[in-house]
C-alpha cells in the first residue's frame, strides 16, 4: 500500500515536469524554426526590394545619358551630313567614363556607319546587329523608342576592360535618334558589363551565402566568369525543368525553395531581362539545427533533473507520511 502511493506520487511529479519540459521544447523549436525562419524571408524580401530599386535608378541613368546624346546638335549634324567636325569620339567617352562598367559607346547613322567610343575594336556593323531577331523587331517597330536586352552574340571582339570576357555577354541599351523634325537619324547603343549587376552596392554583397545571375528569356541564363560551374549547372538544372516557368517570372519578390538549403528569387530588371538570386541558406539552416539540438540537450537534462526532483520530493512526502501512519498505528495498538 505504501509503496502504490510512492509509485503514484513519484509519476504525478514525474509527468508534470516531464510535460512541463515538453512544453517548452515545443516552444523553443517553433521559436528557432518558424518563427525566425519566416522573419529570415522577410528580410531577405526587404533586400530583395532594395536591390530592385537600385536597379531602376541605374536604368533610369543609362537613359538619361542617352537622351543627352539625342539633344546633341554636333551628333544631329553628324548623323545627317556624316560632317565629322568636332570630336564625337570625345561625346560619347563623355557617357562610357560616367561608370566604369559601360563598356562602349556606339552611335549609328541609319546608312549603317558607326561610331565609337575610345579603345572599342571591331564592333559589329548594324546589319550584323539585326541578325539578332529583338533588335530587328525593336528597329521596325515605329512606336518602340529603346530596348534593354541581354546580349551574348555579335560582340565586339575587344573591350578595354581587363576584367571583362566577351564569351560572358553583355547587357545593352539601344535608343532611337530623331533629329529637329522628328526623323529618325540614328541609333545609340551602349554595352554594359554584366559585372555591374553583381555588385554589392546593389544590396548583394559578395558573400558565399549569395549568388546573382542574369537571366533572359530568349537566350537563357547568362553564365558568370568568377563562378563555380557546379551551381550554374545547379541552376540550369532548375531553369530546363520548368521550375522557372512564365507564370514564376511574373512574381517579382517572391521566394521559391528549390531544396533544402537553397532559395532562389526573380527580379524583372526590363522586358526580358531578370536578376536570378541565390540564397544559400545552409548555414542559418545549421544554426537552427543547432539551436534545436541544444533545446534538446537543456531538455534532456531538466528532464533528468525532474526525475531527481521528483525522486526526492517524493522522499520528502514519503517519510514523513510513514512516520505518522506508523504513529497512528501504534497509538490504535496501545489503546
Amino acid at each position: 500500500m505504501y509503496k502504490s502511493i510512492k509509485y503514484r506520487i513519484t509519476l504525478v511529479t514525474s509527468i508534470i515536469f516531464i510535460g512541463f519540459i515538453l512544453l517548452v521544447a515545443m516552444a523553443s523549436n517553433f521559436i528557432f524554426k518558424d518563427f525566425l525562419m519566416d522573419y529570415y524571408y522577410q528580410l531577405l524580401q526587404k533586400n530583395d526590394q532594395s536591390i530592385i530599386n537600385n536597379y531602376k535608378i541605374y536604368v533610369t541613368l543609362i537613359e538619361e545619358s542617352a537622351k543627352q546624346i539625342g539633344t546633341n546638335s554636333k551628333v544631329f549634324d553628324l548623323l545627317k551630313n556624316n560632317n565629322t567636325e568636332g570630336n564625337i569620339t570625345e561625346i560619347l567617352d563623355g557617357i562610357k567614363l560616367s561608370n566604369t562598367r559601360i563598356l562602349a559607346v556606339i552611335l549609328y547613322d541609319t546608312n549603317g556607319r558607326y561610331y565609337t567610343s575610345s579603345y572599342v575594336v571591331d564592333y559589329p556593323t548594324l546589319s550584323e546587329l539585326l541578325k539578332d531577331k529583338r533588335i530587328k523587331e525593336f528597329v521596325a517597330n515605329d512606336k518602340k523608342q529603346s530596348l534593354w536586352l541581354i546580349r551574348n552574340r555579335g560582340l565586339a571582339p575587344y573591350y578595354n576592360n581587363t576584367y571583362y570576357k566577351s564569351a560572358y555577354g553583355v547587357v545593352s541599351f539601344i535608343s532611337k535618334i530623331y533629329d529637329e523634325n522628328k526623323r529618325l537619324c540614328g541609333y545609340l547603343v551602349i554595352d554594359i558589363d554584366p559585372k555591374y549587376f553583381y555588385q554589392r552596392h546593389f544590396g548583394v554583397s559578395d558573400h558565399a551565402d549569395i549568388s546573382v545571375y542574369l537571366y533572359d528569356k530568349d537566350i537563357g541564363l547568362l553564365p558568370r566568369q568568377d563562378e563555380q560551374t557546379q551551381t550554374l549547372l545547379k541552376l540550369s538544372s532548375v531553369i530546363k525543368n520548368r521550375k522557372i516557368d512564365t507564370n514564376t517570372l511574373k512574381k517579382e519578390n517572391s521566394l521559391i525553395r528549390i531544396d533544402d538549403n537553397t532559395l532562389l528569387d526573380i527580379v524583372r530588371i526590363f522586358e526580358s531581362g531578370y536578376i536570378v538570386i541565390l540564397y544559400d541558406i545552409s548555414e542559418f539552416g545549421r544554426d537552427i539545427l543547432t539551436y534545436t539540438i541544444l533545446i534538446v540537450i537543456v531538455s534532456s537534462l531538466l528532464i533528468g533533473m525532474s526525475f531527481l526532483s521528483s525522486t526526492i520530493l517524493t522522499q520528502t512526502i514519503y517519510k514523513p507520511l510513514i512516520n505518522l501512519v506508523d504513529k497512528i498505528r501504534k497509538y490504535n495498538y496501545s489503546s
